[in-house]
């Protein structure tokens, strides 16, 4: 596993809702010997994290395919491929990472942001 995927199953477990049932799972391995319960409750808990991470995949791919089919100039669709890695980024990220002028970025991220595919973010 990766370690985002940890980060995944550790943020379901953590939730106030599931933290009790699991420490109480590994209470009963402990005092009782029971494991099905606690196994249950884990493979749960990997189970809808997969099928949350499935969904948000799905969305990422629509909204890649959609956002392609708008995007003007062959900047414009790398643009949309670096998205999804780079959700949050500068116009001189943008910038290097396409291998364009500073005005081109710019323009391309205005463009961007006047089709509402993307906010802007202000440092707070």
């Amino acid at each position: 596993m990766r370690n985002w995927q940890y980060l995944l199953i550790l943020a379901h477990i953590l939730k106030k809702k599931n933290r009790l049932e699991y420490y109480n799972g590994l209470f009963k391995i402990g005092t009782c010997g029971e494991w099905n319960r606690w196994f249950e409750f884990i493979l749960g808990i990997i189970y809808d994290t997969a099928r949350n991470s499935i969904r948000r995949i799905r969305r990422l791919q629509n909204f890649t395919e959609q956002y392609k089919k708008d995007a003007v100039t062959g900047n414009g669709v790398d643009f949309v491929d670096m998205l999804p890695k780079n959700p949050y980024a500068a116009i001189p990220q943008i910038r290097a990472k396409l291998d364009m002028s500073y005005p081109g970025a710019r323009h391309l991220v205005y463009a961007f942001v006047e089709r509402g595919i993307l906010d802007f973010m202000r440092n707070t």
